[in-house]
């Protein structure tokens, strides 16, 4: 929900995912200026950058909020331009494959020793790793 918003500054409220409603202030500087021209601050323990400034920018981003965002600016809406005409190719003939891809799974386990620096003591590690192959042809 738009709270507060500025050429300058925009502040949302959003609801986390424990429910409880947190702040966050976008705040915009010249991008010719600056490399981070969007500073993002919210009110829950991660504070900077985090999924609820992502959802404020993707509100903003919305094309269903333009015009409130618009209007709370003073800023004319823009007049929508018309596509260009899509010109139509012939489409292709349907390609029939008669035969099914041929799946191939590949299991493996990697066990290595590690020096552990909290414990101070070598660690036995053990990784597992799958990939699947798909072969196509007769």
């Amino acid at each position: 929900m738009l709270h507060h918003l500025s050429a300058e500054l925009v502040q949302t409220l959003c609801r986390g995912s424990s429910l409880e409603i947190y702040t966050q202030t976008l705040k915009l500087k010249d991008p010719e200026k600056y490399s981070q021209f969007v500073v993002a601050k919210c009110t829950c323990p991660v504070r900077n950058n985090c999924k609820h400034c992502a959802a404020a920018l993707f509100f903003l981003q919305a094309p269903e909020n333009q015009p409130s965002i618009l209007a709370a600016l003073d800023v004319p809406e823009p007049t929508p331009v018309p596509a260009p005409a899509i010109e139509h190719k012939p489409s292709l003939p349907e390609r029939v494959v008669d035969y099914f891809p041929l799946p191939r799974l590949a299991l493996a386990s990697v066990e290595y020793s590690a020096y552990e620096p909290r414990n101070g003591r070598m660690q036995r590690h053990l990784k597992h790793r799958d990939a699947l192959a798909l072969k196509y042809g007769p």
